[in-house]
Parts: structure tokens; sequence; C-alpha cells
């Protein structure tokens, strides 16, 4: 058990669905704003990806009690299946925009 609290396995999940989640999604938001070479503002609908991430790792760790389990671990898997689908909406509508939209123009200072 991990510190008397969450049997290991469970730990390890809630951990990796959380903290990797989160970190996965948040470096691809970056990376394709900064392709883009656009301010590095995610839409409502990426934090709402991210917010859903968070809400499926507290679901994960949910899932160590018997009785919660199954229920909990569907929960958990919605929540991630559509914080993705919702940041790749995102994605894909950040990619789909031309590049450098709402950024100051480029050149010297007057």
């Amino acid at each position: 058990a991990c510190a008397g609290i969450l049997p290991e396995p469970d730990a390890l999940h809630a951990i990796t669905v959380g903290a990797l989640g989160t970190l996965t999604m948040v470096m691809m938001g970056r990376a394709t704003l900064q392709r883009a070479i656009r301010e590095p503002r995610f839409s409502a609908g990426a934090n709402w990806g991210v917010a859903l991430v968070s809400l499926a790792a507290v679901l994960r760790i949910a899932a160590a009690v018997p009785a919660l389990r199954e229920a909990a671990l569907i929960g958990a898997g919605l929540s991630w299946t559509l914080a993705f689908v919702l940041f790749g909406i995102f994605l894909a509508g950040a990619l789909a925009q031309p590049k450098g939209r709402g950024l100051p123009a480029a050149g010297p200072e007057p």
C-alpha cells in the first residue's frame, strides 16, 4: 500500500493520469501555440480539458474504494476521453488559423 492509504497500483495510476496527463496536454498546447506563433492562451475548451484530466485523476483515486470502483473507473475513463477530445478541438482550431493572429506586428520601435 502507498503510505497505507492506496494500493500501490492505484496510486501509481492516479499519479500518471493526473501529473503526466496534465503535463502532456499543456506541453502539446504550448508547443502548438508556439508553432503557430500565437499568444500562449488556451481557449475555454482547452481549460476544460485540463480540468477534466484532473477530475479523471481524482476519480482514479476514488476507484481504490471497492464500493466505488466500477463507477469511478468509468467516470475517470469518460473524463479522460472528453478531456482529450476538447483539447484536440482546441489544437485543430489553433493550427487552422493563420500564423501570428492576435499578436502585435513585429518591427522596429519608433
